[in-house]
């Protein structure tokens, strides 16, 4: 987990040159998500890894009032987080290969370290 959680820092460490400059983690047995902040835009990019699923979700999060909100996908009747790879599909997020997402999921089938090693290369 520790070597999990190292490669994922170093691997979105550009999320500050880009104005994301707090970072938030959050841990527990199954879940840890590390969550990048850009206060002044009032948006967050988290990545979350779910152990117990071996796989790897990035979202955008709506902050309020500059902190993270309560619930997990509404808050207050409202969404507040949305998988990147939804609004791909969507139609609405035209940069990066997220189709390598679905095909590693695909391929690596067997929950290990390695999946999710490849998962967040990609």
């Amino acid at each position: 987990m520790e070597e999990i959680r190292n490669v994922l820092l170093e691997k979105t460490e550009f999320l500050k040159e880009l104005g994301y400059i707090d970072r938030v983690e959050n841990s527990d047995d199954w879940n840890y998500t590390l969550s990048y902040l850009a206060r002044d835009k009032g948006i967050a990019i988290e990545f979350e890894i779910d152990y117990r699923d071996f796989d790897v979700f990035v979202l955008i999060t709506i902050l309020e009032d500059g902190k993270l909100p309560d619930g997990y996908y509404m808050n207050r009747g409202n969404r507040v987080r949305v998988h990147i790879e939804q609004l791909h599909e969507d139609g609405k997020v035209y940069s990066g290969d997220w189709n390598t997402m679905s095909a590693i999921r695909k391929e690596l089938k067997v929950p290990n370290e390695q999946k999710l090693l490849a998962l967040i290369a990609a």
